[in-house]
């Protein structure tokens, strides 16, 4: 799981985002199907875990570790697990929790000059996530596939009462919400390894999120 870097005053001054770091708002007539799929309620589909195949080449890209957190172990249960994945705004930063997978409090980005900028993102080789709100709320998914120079980048404009369903192998973070705090349903493999990029370990970038469109966020009706 991403979103455990440094997000500090002094980092954020030091790094700003890069033209081609900035990425474009689409919608799910954009998002191709084998990177992911609008779903209409949690229990549409079934969580994909398929055999996981070690790839040695990810070792000079990634870091990799199953959620369980035992480095060494590569052979995967098939087994599912679930749970709230709750996602708020604290001041000018975006945090969450993830409780499918006991992730603790993470960070997934800060909002400066109207862009949200962020660092990591993952993926999971052998399985699928399904995302599902509560709420009637829109909220954004950062998604992606590729490896270098073949890398694509999207930012997913949910409408409210949509679900993503995540396929094995797209690049992801958590729900941004649009709303001071919203929560979701998550489903996804109970152990799986999760390979994580750092743009600014690897670019020394942050990836721009444009929220002017979304600013300020409305605090009505929602605590």
């Amino acid at each position: 799981m991403s979103g455990y870097g440094d997000y500090s005053d002094e980092l954020l001054s030091r790094f700003t985002p890069h033209p081609s770091e900035i990425l474009e708002i689409t919608d799910f007539d954009h998002i191709k199907p084998e990177w992911a799929h609008k779903i209409n309620s949690i229990t549409q589909e079934d969580v994909i875990i398929n055999d996981l195949t070690w790839d040695p080449d990810l070792n000079n890209l990634t870091t990799c570790r199953p959620s369980s957190g035992i480095l060494e172990t590569i052979w995967v249960p098939k087994q599912e697990t679930s749970g709230d994945f709750v996602m708020w705004w604290d001041g000018d930063t975006v945090k969450g929790v993830n409780h499918a997978v006991n992730s603790g409090e993470y960070i997934v980005g800060r909002l400066k000059d109207h862009t949200l900028l962020t660092r990591e993102y993952n993926c999971h080789p052998e399985s699928s996530q399904i995302i599902f709100p509560y709420q009637n709320d829109p909220y954004l998914m950062l998604l992606g596939r590729g490896r270098g120079s073949n890398l694509q980048l999207k930012l997913l404009h949910v409408k409210g009462g949509e679900g993503v369903h995540i396929m094995p192998g797209t690049w992801h973070q958590p729900p941004i919400p649009l709303t001071p705090r919203q929560v979701f349903q998550d489903r996804q493999s109970l152990c799986h390894l999760c390979i994580v990029k750092d743009n600014i370990e690897e670019k020394q970038q942050w990836l721009g999120i444009p929220f002017g469109n979304f600013l300020p966020i409305d605090k009505t009706n929602h605590g």
